[in-house]
């Protein structure tokens, strides 16, 4: 059993002793631990991220291009813990990874902008949790200037309020110059990020994709 030793569920739902399990995670008891995550920049470019994987006394840094955020981090620990659990060593599984990792798209990628800017691409779905992980990783950046455009959490049922509510408040907490809003979940996180202290003249609702992208292609600017 491969677990995430950061996640209370999963570590009080630890099967018995005689399934052998292998944790992962930041935690320090972490069988497969994350250590020093930072990211890389390629001549003042986000290009990804850097860490250290340790695991029985090895360390090996690693290196993962064209993504941001701890979630690639924890995915590559989760995949190295498979590989020690089939007898490989940590030198192998970090020259597999550094060379074969492959992201799911639309999961928090790294992509060319126009403008000679930078673009986050975490479009694929969205929970709270993976709002706040993009924002993070957003935030986290060397930027002139940076934009977030969030748009409907969907299939999260009696949550859906309160949800967007936070997201928007997440935003206003955050280093964000610019609130973009798509949809009717976006206006939900509009109002949020205004409660929470955000300028009206940086936030910008809109109710179609189109409509955000037309107005987006506008603003961006160099950088």
């Amino acid at each position: 059993a491969i677990l995430n030793a950061d996640d209370d569920g999963v570590r009080e739902t630890k099967p018995g002793a005689t399934v052998r399990t292998i944790t992962f995670g930041f935690s320090e008891g972490a069988q497969v631990r994350i250590q020093s995550i930072a990211v890389i920049y390629d001549e003042e470019r986000p290009a990804g991220i850097s860490f250290k994987l340790s695991s029985a006394g090895s360390i090996v840094p690693l290196r993962l291009r064209g993504v941001l955020g701890t979630s690639h981090a924890y995915a590559a620990a989760a995949a190295a813990a498979v590989g020690i659990s089939e007898g490989m060593n940590l030198i192998e599984i970090g020259e597999a990874l550094e060379h074969g990792y492959i992201p799911a798209p639309g999961r928090l990628r790294i992509l060319r902008g126009m403008k000679e800017t930078t673009m986050i691409d975490d479009s694929y779905n969205a929970s709270l949790i993976a709002m706040e992980e993009a924002l993070l990783a957003l935030t986290g950046l060397h930027a002139a200037r940076k934009i977030a455009a969030l748009g409907d959490m969907r299939e999260i049922g009696n949550y859906t309020m309160e949800a967007h509510h936070e997201a928007g408040t997440m935003a206003a907490q955050r280093n964000i110059d610019l609130l973009v809003t798509v949809g009717e979940g976006g206006k939900l996180i509009a109002e949020g990020a205004r409660k929470s202290g955000m300028p009206q003249e940086r936030i910008h609702e809109f109710m179609s994709v189109n409509e955000a992208g037309e107005f987006l292609a506008n603003e961006v600017k160099k950088g």
